[in-house]
């Protein structure tokens, strides 16, 4: 180096300043991706204490981020000292309201399990199986206030297996869905990607209880194979202890509500459950 020159280095320059909310393995991906990288200050997780899959709270320790369990939209003061300038939403169960969304001085960006327009809301996984699709999507997407309704960056599919239960397909999706998330982090930190508006005239939204899993989950034998098994796999989430349900009545004309574990269906096309007794099922849970 010549010696009038002088190095200077500029802190922090060229840095994105990053929040992410939600939670379970598909939300420890995405943090990994973006911490891995050198324009990336990675502020703060915010998470839930309901996840099933992992510890979001322990990952980021490990990981020496700071990590928040509780609702980003009790956090305004936070964000606006930060200065963030992206909000990540992945799996969050909780809506970002307007304000949240506005603090975000770049973008605000969600990662939904369905495709975007067809399958916007809730339990979109389970409502596939029962509509026949034959693939499942992902989609990536700019955040806005109404939910699952901002312009569409991209999506990821997987194929839907007939002996596939919903949670074979979150399993599956989560996957593709990482990667997709990996592949086009570049084009949206740099704002560099290609948009596109939803048609409303596309559009189908799922409603929270638009599925009732409790009730809606009984099997009914009077159906055809075909309907009874989207309704198995439907309503089949092992980790969530979901299962469908059957009743059955013993030789004494007494009724009993069973859980299907497993089906098959023979060379001959009969179907074949496995049932469990629910009240052991609750026991052994206990």
């Amino acid at each position: 180096m010549a010696k009038n020159m002088i190095l200077i280095i500029i802190e922090g320059f060229g840095m994105y300043n990053v929040v992410v909310c939600g939670e379970k393995l598909i939300c420890e991906f995405c943090i990994k991706a973006l911490k891995e990288r050198d324009d990336v200050n990675l502020i703060c997780v915010f998470t839930s204490t309901k996840d099933w899959e992992t510890n979001l709270n322990d990952f980021c320790t490990r990981q020496g981020i700071k990590c928040i369990v509780g609702n980003i939209n009790n956090y305004h003061n936070l964000l606006k000292e930060n200065n963030v300038d992206f909000i990540f939403s992945i799996q969050e169960r909780r809506i970002l309201t307007k304000e949240t969304i506005s603090l975000a001085k770049i973008g605000c960006y969600n990662l939904h399990f369905g495709e975007l327009e067809k399958y916007a809301g809730c339990s979109v996984i389970s409502h596939a199986i029962l509509n026949g699709e034959k693939k499942i999507g992902a989609t990536l997407h700019e955040l806005i206030q109404r939910i699952d309704a901002g312009p569409i960056i991209c999506k990821c599919f997987v194929e839907i297996e007939d002996s596939d239960s919903a949670y074979i397909l979150f399993k599956k999706i989560s996957l593709e869905a990482a990667k997709m998330f990996y592949k086009n982090i570049d084009c949206i930190l740099n704002q560099t990607y290609i948009k596109t508006e939803q048609n409303e005239n596309n559009r189908c939204y799922y409603t929270r209880n638009s599925i009732d899993f409790e009730n809606d989950s009984y099997i009914n034998l009077c159906d055809d194979i075909l309907t009874t098994n989207r309704k198995i796999r439907a309503f089949t989430f092992p980790p969530m202890n979901q299962y469908p349900k059957i009743i059955i009545t013993d030789k004494n004309k007494n009724c009993k509500t069973m859980i299907v574990k497993t089906f098959n269906v023979d060379k001959n096309g009969n179907m074949q459950l496995l049932i469990e007794d629910m009240v052991r099922k609750e026991e052994n849970n206990e």
